[in-house]
């Protein structure tokens, strides 16, 4: 034990040193607690700085010396082995605060830096590896790798701490990317899934989902691919979109909009032009006449009391030139078939008037319009009555259906 003063001065310190060696290594140092006996445990070692009564506490430090022809000695902390009830853990907590508007300690984990400047190959900065627990036992349902936990704070009436994930910039290069996978199965399992999901709410909005990728300089934006993979039994995965219910009273569902990419260069020669969208059914390879091609299928929500959904098809405006044209053919017939046909039809009447037909040209700039109309019992829908026309597209389409030469 060091000496203790009363006076204005620091107590008395200890310190330890191993022997030095002139041609070789310094004497290590080693404390160890004695085994335990047939009926005990073994003795613990702390390390514990005093408390204060004016300033901070005294640092605990850890340090390996600077290595010349070789390099810096690890830091290892190891839990024993134990044969009953679960492995010892390993906890790093940072200090608590009770001072007003300040926080709480950070725990700072930071891989070493590769500090060599060569441009053949330099330095490289090391890695943080974090990894769950391997599991040995035998039963599949059962024995389990250790989860990775990572969890914002905690809040008591405040937001939640945030779960911030950045990849290292490239200050010459590329940003780092962010990979998430899930391990392929063994051998009579299946993948992990990914789940990406915002909290539920007690009062307000739930939390958005946003994907989008950057914004990019003598580049184009990255693309967003969603893709499920090739499966060899059974039905091909489905990808379902769906707009939000709204439980609300007058309250309308969500909508699913889906937009072309904005061309908005305004010069004259070779401007911006709007990005298309191409839907197309499934490519059947099957050789059996019942191998059908996919469809495509719209269809305007069901109501229980009001109008059914409506199917608005309209082309895009130009301030300058011409819209755009509606393009509807069916494709050539193969080698033994027939071209497919083309059917309107109005849906019948539970009571009064069915829905009719019209076919209408617009109007010239100084006559009136055209009409052809195929009438069966004239009743103009309900929605035409009520709501206004749809918004313009924005550009016209870039991929015309070929006429049928049937």
């Amino acid at each position: 034990m060091a000496g203790k003063t009363t006076d204005a001065y620091t107590g008395g310190l200890i310190r330890m040193i191993t022997g030095y060696s002139v041609p070789t290594s310094s004497g290590s140092f080693t404390i160890d607690t004695a085994n335990a006996g047939d009926k005990g445990v073994s003795g613990g070692i702390h390390l514990d700085t005093g408390t204060s009564s004016n300033g901070n506490t005294g640092m605990i430090t850890f340090i390996t010396g600077k290595a010349n022809e070789g390099h810096g000695g690890d830091i290892r902390g190891f839990v024993g082995t134990g044969n009953k009830g679960n492995g010892g853990d390993v906890i790093l907590t940072a200090g608590e605060t009770t001072a007003e508007e300040k926080i709480g300690g950070d725990v700072v984990i930071t891989a070493g830096i590769g500090s060599n400047p060569n441009t053949a190959d330099g330095g490289n900065g090391g890695k943080v590896q974090v990894f769950g627990g391997e599991a040995l036992g035998q039963n599949k349902h059962l024995d389990w790798g250790g989860n990775i936990e990572m969890a914002g704070g905690r809040s008591a009436k405040s937001t939640g701490g945030a779960f911030i994930l950045h990849t290292g910039i490239g200050t010459a290069t590329s940003s780092g990317l962010i990979s998430i996978v899930t391990a392929n199965a063994g051998v009579s399992g299946v993948s992990g899934s990914l789940a990406f999901s915002s909290g539920t709410t007690t009062k307000g909005n739930s939390g958005m989902i946003m994907i989008g990728t950057g914004r990019a300089n003598l580049g184009k934006g990255g693309d967003i691919n969603i893709e499920v993979g090739t499966g060899n039994k059974g039905d091909g995965g489905n990808v379902l979109t769906s707009g939000g219910e709204a439980t609300a009273p007058g309250g309308t569902g969500g909508n699913i909009t889906i937009i072309g990419g904005l061309g908005s260069s305004t010069q004259q020669a070779g401007g911006g032009k709007g990005g298309g969208i191409y839907m197309q059914g499934g490519e059947a390879r099957g050789q059996h006449h019942f191998d059908n091609g996919g469809n495509i299928e719209y269809t305007g929500g069901l109501a229980y009391a009001g109008y059914g959904g409506s199917f608005l098809l309209e082309t895009g405006y130009s301030f300058e030139t011409s819209s755009g044209a509606i393009g509807l053919a069916t494709a050539n017939a193969g080698k033994t078939g027939v071209s497919g046909h083309i059917r309107l039809t109005t849906g019948t009447s539970g009571k009064g008037n069915s829905g009719y037909l019209e076919l209408t040209t617009g109007a010239r700039a100084a006559a009136t319009a055209s009409t052809s109309t195929c009438t069966s019992a004239r009743a103009t829908p309900a929605w035409a009555a009520t709501s206004t026309s749809p918004p313009a597209a924005r550009a016209s389409p870039r991929r015309r259906p070929a006429a049928s030469s049937t």
